[in-house]
């Protein structure tokens, strides 16, 4: 005999039915999941077609068959991305909730306070809460360290401290800033008799500035945006125990001393929008303005996105905006006077522009080889005027990555050569528009999804070890080096500049061993370690649940993401070292996305 309906327990599956249909008529958060569903699978479809088409250049898409494949894929990956976004969006909603209910506002920032009340000493306070926490951090990377002793570097560093020795052009390509930074590091080398000290010491030096800077952003998530402790120490173990984190930290190169000036960044422009400018005492202004010429110095696409940001962040300030404006105008002034002044005096070139046509340049040289025989001679003499050598361009065409193609491009090309160059790029986009797409999106594919192979050991988060073993002839990257500048240095002298550095063999075997696990681990754990997961889903993920509570004061910091991505997405190729400010954002974004609506100025959790 059946149960009483009023004794019989309820029915799980029943119980998961009626929260799934709830979520699915829930009308909150259609639009939204439904929107960033579409971005992914539109996202996704690309990266299908460009990897088919272009990369691969198997031709399974070219059919009937193969495109219903990819659509029918596509279409099964929107339902499913509706539904992922729609819980998360869900959990984030209720996640605010329960931190706007646990949270006070801070009286200096609540609305209508005076102007000029004196802020809350946060980062004195902060200081002191942060750095047992970055003192763990850091210990947690030290083994990373003590494998790759005494440091790492890139090989644009190696070319940027050839440059101060004069075994290379002097050229503001790479920040030239950086470049004095490490050349500097390099020379107090030939002081103290050996580079492998200074090298050790600056590595470590920026670990625990990293470790520091990292350690602060949880106390800001933790103290101004009131984020669950649970959330906090979540991020701090991401911190410490993600190994990207690690390998990136202890790396000379000019990515990872911009990545936490990033973040400090991130964290001053969250501040400044939550508090509308009342937090931007004189000394906070003048160091804000510090900030942001660091920003601009260490890595050139910071000076194209602190004065847009700034602009919508005085704007937010409303009556105080000239504490958000002063800031930055002095620090732009600063960065142009550092490039129009400073750089002539010390006779460093300008940068060459052919890495802002890097994508353009790939289009051309993927439109050359498909079309190639429909150019007339009008149409060559267009491009030969800001080109050098057109067969050549589209012989050496690498569908994932520029740096083959924009060299390619004619500095000296004149104003009226580029305009003309544009006037035929947009005529041929419009003729052929499918290889225009696909060849960005070749070029792009990481970003678009989880690529695992188009750039072999770095299609994952991953950062090599470029420096060679001591006993190991011919070196690695100084041969390279020796080919480029074989007018300026020998490979001989090459090698002798960086007497120092190279690896014991043991260590450079215990070296090669951790890479070979980490990639074992990288490729297991494959979405983790995939940009695209840090670089797009993550903060699509933010936005899309930012923007749906119309969280203003979060819009600058979207905004400077989004220009970020940008950057990336327009650059020659996505390496692993371009990713590190987005890994190093992430838990900044996510706390973002759970703080409770923030209103009126800052909050803090109730004891």
């Amino acid at each position: 005999m059946a149960a009483p309906a009023s004794l019989a327990p309820a029915s799980p599956a029943t119980g998961l039915a009626a929260r799934i249909r709830a979520l699915a008529t829930n009308p909150a958060h259609s639009a939204w999941s439904w929107g960033c569903a579409v971005v992914v699978s539109a996202f996704f479809a690309l990266a299908a077609l460009a990897n088919d088409r272009v990369v691969e250049a198997t031709g399974a898409t070219q059919g009937l068959a193969g495109m219903l494949v990819v659509a029918l894929c596509a279409v099964v990956l929107l339902v499913l991305a509706e539904r992922a976004f729609a819980f998360a969006f869900d959990r984030a909603d209720a996640a605010a909730a329960r931190a706007a209910e646990k949270s006070d506002p801070v009286p200096d920032a609540v609305p209508g306070a005076d102007a000029d009340a004196k802020p809350a000493p946060f980062l004195r306070a902060a200081l002191a809460a942060s750095w047992r926490r970055a003192a763990a951090i850091l210990c947690a990377w030290l083994p990373y360290f003590l494998v790759r002793f005494p440091g790492n570097l890139d090989p644009d560093t190696q070319w940027q401290i050839l440059q101060t020795y004069g075994m290379a052009p002097a050229s503001d390509h790479h920040p030239a800033f950086d470049t004095l930074l490490f050349g500097g590091v390099w020379h107090l080398g030939d002081l103290v008799g050996t580079h492998a000290v200074p090298l050790a010491l600056y590595c470590l030096g920026q670990m625990a500035i990293t470790a520091l800077v990292l350690s602060l952003a949880v106390t800001f998530m933790r103290e101004r945006l009131s984020t669950p402790p649970t959330a906090c120490r979540v991020s701090t173990l991401f911190f410490a125990l993600f190994p990207p984190i690690a390998l990136f930290a202890q790396a000379m190169a000019k990515d990872m001393l911009f990545a936490w000036v990033w973040v400090l960044f991130l964290m001053a422009v969250s501040d400044v929008a939550i508090s509308r400018g009342r937090t931007l005492t004189p000394s906070r202004m003048v160091a804000l303005a510090a900030l942001l010429a660091l920003l601009a110095l260490t890595k050139k696409t910071g000076a194209y996105i602190f004065p847009l940001v700034f602009v919508v962040l005085a704007i937010r300030c409303r009556r105080l905006w000239w504490r958000a404006a002063v800031p930055a105008a002095v620090a732009l002034a600063a960065f142009v006077a550092w490039g129009s002044v400073v750089l002539p005096a010390l006779g460093i070139a300008k940068g060459p522009s052919g890495e802002m046509f890097s994508i353009p340049s790939q289009q051309v040289a993927l439109y050359l080889r498909n079309y190639g025989d429909e150019m007339d001679d009008s149409d060559r003499e267009t491009l030969l005027a800001v080109y050098d050598d057109l067969d050549a361009m589209a012989a050496t065409y690498v569908p994932t990555r520029a740096d083959a193609t924009k060299l390619h491009w004619r500095e000296s090309a004149s104003a009226a050569d580029r305009a003309a160059f544009l006037g035929w790029y947009a005529r041929a986009a419009l003729r052929h528009p499918a290889t225009f797409v696909l060849a960005g999106a070749a070029n792009d594919l990481p970003i678009l999804w989880f690529d695992l192979s188009s750039e072999g050991e770095e299609s994952l988060l991953f950062y090599l070890d470029n420096v060679a073993p001591a006993d190991a002839e011919p070196k690695g990257h100084e041969v390279q080096l020796a080919n480029w500048f074989g007018d300026y240095a020998s490979y001989d002298e090459i090698v002798a500049t960086f007497d120092g550095m190279f690896r014991a063999p043991a260590i450079s075997r215990a070296s090669a061993a951790l890479d070979g696990i980490y990639l074992y681990v990288a490729n297991v754990l494959a979405p983790l370690f995939a940009k695209y997961a840090w670089v797009t889903l993550i903060p699509l993920a933010c936005t899309a649940a930012l923007l749906r509570r119309r969280a203003r004061w979060a819009y600058p910091v979207l905004l400077a993401v989004l220009l970020q991505w940008g950057t990336l997405v327009v650059g020659p190729i996505p390496l692993p070292r371009y990713i590190v400010p987005f890994v190093y954002q992430a838990p900044l974004l996510v706390a973002l996305a759970l703080s409770p609506n923030l209103t009126g100025g800052h909050v803090r959790r109730k004891a």
